[in-house]
């Protein structure tokens, strides 16, 4: 959060101290940001790591070999969530493009609970794994579906019953994305009830199954968006990306449950 909470200081202090042009602000603001958290990160990790000797357990060819497919997953992903915004400015109008980005973002809050959760299980997944821990493994993540569902579970009704409230703190003509809005809460909802699956498969060694599965997500959000944007606008770019984020979730929860026997799929029991 420390990234967005800088930027949004160094937004404050330019806007009030210097006249610097209304669109190059934020870029400024951001990149600062992004300098100022690197600096402090970087003194906290040579201050833990200060005196710890490094040992080589890896080969240079082996770290690729693993990194390449979670680096290329991480990509398609990027270009999974800019895919839709790109098209229907290719299709539509600029304004279309601000309408959907801000319901876009609205719907993407609910992936704050994921992320914080993630960047804590996954070393868990890793080592429970790993040590052949596979019961501890089961339950560790049956217990991350809970936490992340139960979290997030808040933010899905205030998104679901005032979408209208919401939006038209960014203007009136924002209101206007309601059901570009409701359409991707839903494919949120089904990307919180799967849990860390993405971690899940890179943890354990499956990072290129993962790889493959977005693959396949991407060309087929691609083919949608440009089958649905041009007759049902921000609502069909809606309905390609809220598709392609279920296929590749509920994909990758029959894979870990058909690789590992465990249900990531949240449930009551």
């Amino acid at each position: 959060m420390s990234k967005f909470l800088f930027a949004i200081i160094f937004f404050l202090l330019l806007t009030k101290f210097y006249n610097f042009g209304q669109f190059t602000v934020p870029v400024y603001a951001f990149t600062f940001a992004v300098v100022v958290v690197m600096i402090v990160s970087l003194i906290f990790i040579f201050k833990k790591f200060r005196g710890i000797q490094s040992k080589r357990i890896f080969t240079n060819k082996e770290i690729i070999k693993t990194s390449f497919p979670m680096m290329l997953s991480s990509s398609v992903l990027l270009l999974m969530a800019w895919s839709d915004t790109i098209m229907i400015g290719i299709f539509k109008t600029e304004a279309d493009v601000g309408v959907y980005n801000v319901a876009l973002k609205l719907a993407m809050i609910t992936g704050i609970v994921l992320g914080a959760v993630n960047s804590i299980v996954a070393p868990k997944l890793s080592e429970t794994f790993n040590n052949d821990r596979m019961n501890e493994f089961r339950k560790l993540i049956k217990q991350s579906t809970r936490i992340i569902f139960f979290s997030t579970l808040p933010i899905l009704i205030i998104l679901f019953l005032f979408p209208e409230f919401l939006l038209s703190f960014f203007g009136t003509e924002f209101a206007m994305a309601k059901t570009t809005l409701l359409i991707l809460l839903v494919g949120q909802v089904v990307n919180v009830m799967s849990g860390s699956v993405g971690y899940i498969l890179q943890m354990t060694g499956k990072e290129k199954a993962f790889q493959n599965i977005l693959l396949l997500a991407l060309v087929i959000n691609i083919i949608l968006n440009i089958l649905l944007i041009p007759k049902f606008g921000i609502e069909g770019a809606a309905v390609a990306s809220s598709f392609s984020l279920l296929l590749w979730n509920l994909s990758s929860v029959f894979y870990i449950y058909r690789r590992y026997n465990v249900s990531t799929f949240f449930t009551i029991r």
